[in-house]
């Protein structure tokens, strides 16, 4: 790159991205530089996708179930084990669905 178009697209980079330091653009993109793309689109671009694969990953995690291989327990639903672990306030917080989920399990009958 010349240094005529180094300071032109540097400067077009900092009018959008003025809180950007060059020292932390990818190596990906000056490679796209390199290849002819102007600085601010490849950068544009980049981030674009950051941001795609980031809202994916977003929406995969509130749609899955969890992590492969960990119990994933309803919250309200409850066993013994479940009840002796908590404290006095989250036993009180959590009573009714307590002796709901017990009272399911025939423990009162």
């Amino acid at each position: 790159m010349d240094n005529e178009r180094f300071t032109s697209e540097t400067e077009e980079f900092y009018e959008n991205f003025p809180d950007v330091d060059l020292d932390t653009v990818s190596d990906d993109v000056w490679q796209s530089v390199k290849n002819g793309e102007r600085l601010t689109d490849a950068y544009r671009r980049e981030r674009n996708a950051e941001a795609q694969a980031l809202a994916r990953n977003e929406k995969n995690r509130m749609s899955s179930s969890g992590a492969v291989g960990k119990t994933v327990r309803q919250r309200g639903v409850y066993n013994e084990r479940d009840v002796r672990a908590m404290s006095p306030k989250q036993v009180h917080d959590e009573y009714d669905n307590i002796i709901k989920s017990m009272s399911g399990k025939g423990f009162f009958k």
